[in-house]
């Protein structure tokens, strides 16, 4: 699966989930915004000459119109990558269509409240064996929101014993520590509540994570090989929270790789050096972007993705 650009592709914002620490949980445009014309996304993909790595999120993936179509045509040249709360009944088809060797990874985001309040727990379990059943690549992350690092090690234990494991994900972000002031009706009021995550989580918090991280990286025999070269394109490693539990990183003053072999595109195809730094580099789908030839310093204060980060990045760890 070598490849020459990791493009990181914010395909749509629709998702058919609710979840009140979504940051797009207040949309009220959910008409999807965005290019739709595939020959003109495929041939701007081509255009580049280079061999891409494309890693789809949105919103949910699975929405984009002819989402299936446009997987089949982009893994003729590329590798992708996707990642989903996998709900949508076009699951099925994408594992039986979709060669799983163009297929670096599918994330499989576990979002339990919602699974539970639409009764759709089951539903998940049967997607995740299927896909994986076909030779895919399949991982289970579990957002740890404050308010639900109480009931992570029974959602563990649970989801194990249907041979599950899961990846435990620190929540990054402004967050009100009680899930009443997530609700539509007081989100006015949440600012003067909520709080910075990681920063905030308790120590008691802390423990508990990453007693389950460390759990899950040996349970699920989740061992990276980060020494790699780039090229190979190394896996997002979730397992790397572990150093972030406290604050934010921040790679500043290293060199890095994003704005080369890693870029943030947005679902018009706008393309950015990363999720920090907003250097513009064109827009693809117009056939006009411009990479840098060499690694940049970093000159955000923190790293929004610090998985991204670690990889990019000059080796070891951020300060």
């Amino acid at each position: 699966m070598n490849c020459d650009v990791e493009f990181n592709w914010h395909i749509n914002e629709f998702c058919n989930f609710k979840c009140t620490y979504c940051y797009d949980k207040y949309s009220k445009n959910k008409n999807f915004r965005g290019d739709v014309n595939i020959d003109k996304i495929v041939n701007a993909f081509k255009g580049t000459g280079k061999k891409c790595y494309i890693y789809m999120s949105g919103g949910e993936p699975f929405f984009y119109p002819n989402f299936i179509e446009l997987c089949q045509r982009l893994t003729k040249d590329h590798i992708i990558g996707v990642n989903t709360n996998l709900t949508h009944k076009s699951i099925y088809q994408f594992a039986e269509v979709i060669n799983p060797d163009k297929v670096r990874s599918i994330n499989c985001s576990l979002h339990i409240l919602e699974r539970e309040k639409l009764k759709l727990v089951d539903d998940f379990i049967e997607k995740y064996y299927f896909i994986k059943e076909k030779g895919f690549y399949t991982f289970v992350t579990y957002l740890v929101h404050p308010y639900m690092v109480h009931r992570l090690g029974k959602d563990y234990s649970y989801f194990k014993s249907q041979g599950i494991i899961l990846r435990p994900k620190v929540f990054k972000g402004n967050g009100a520590k009680f899930k009443i002031l997530e609700s539509a009706i007081l989100r006015k009021i949440r600012p003067f509540f909520g709080s910075n995550y990681p920063e905030a989580y308790t120590d008691e918090q802390r423990n508990i994570i990453t007693y389950y991280l460390e759990l899950s990286t040996k349970e699920g025999n989740f061992k990276i090989d980060h020494s790699e070269d780039l090229n190979k394109g190394r896996m997002c490693d979730v397992s790397l929270d572990k150093f972030y539990i406290k604050r934010y990183p921040s790679f500043k003053g290293k060199n890095c790789w994003a704005g080369s072999k890693f870029i943030r595109m947005t679902s018009q195809g706008d393309v950015f050096r990363c999720y920090d730094d907003n250097q513009y580099h064109g827009n693809l789908f117009n056939g006009k972007i411009k990479l840098f030839e060499v690694p940049q310093k970093c000159t955000a204060e923190r790293c929004g993705c610090p998985y991204m980060g670690f990889i990019y990045s000059e080796k070891g760890l951020p300060t």
